[in-house]
């Protein structure tokens, strides 16, 4: 029993850094596509959560210390993505894209409100993990 839960802590935690890292770890602990897909949601979210939180805390206190400077091209490149896609594509995408740790610190760092980045990222994590979890499983139905 203990070993079990430390199974699906184990794939949730990793969720909370990398989803598709997570989904792999369920399917080689043995665990059925469901809970994979459960536990990596949650702990991707919870990930992103954490993220949010403290994430808009940093900005604005780094915001107030430092002088406005011109941004580099590789900021003003994804202010221009951000501002095309806004926070549904940055969620829907990050999963997939940039990881959702990374996704949701640049949403942060774009000014995205936190209800938005957490519910575009919820839909966009749920989503990717529903199709690789799937993916994972049917790989293993045809081929294992």
């Amino acid at each position: 029993m203990w070993v079990e839960l430390l199974e699906i802590l184990s794939v949730f935690l990793l969720a909370s850094v990398e989803v598709l890292a997570a989904i792999p770890a369920g399917f080689a602990f043995g665990h059925h596509f469901l809970i994979i897909i459960i536990e990596t949601t949650l702990g991707a979210i919870l990930g992103a959560i954490i993220i949010i939180k403290f994430g808009d805390g940093i900005r604005k206190w780094l915001l107030k210390r430092k002088k406005p400077k011109e941004p580099s091209p590789r900021r003003q490149r994804f202010k221009k993505i951000f501002e095309k896609y806004g926070v549904a594509g940055t969620g829907l995408l990050a999963p997939l894209i940039t990881g959702v740790p990374l996704g949701v610190a640049l949403s942060v760092a774009a000014g995205a409100t936190p209800s938005k980045n957490i519910l575009w990222t919820s839909i966009g994590v749920a989503i990717w993990t529903i199709i690789f979890t799937m993916l994972g499983e049917l790989g293993i139905e045809i081929f294992g």
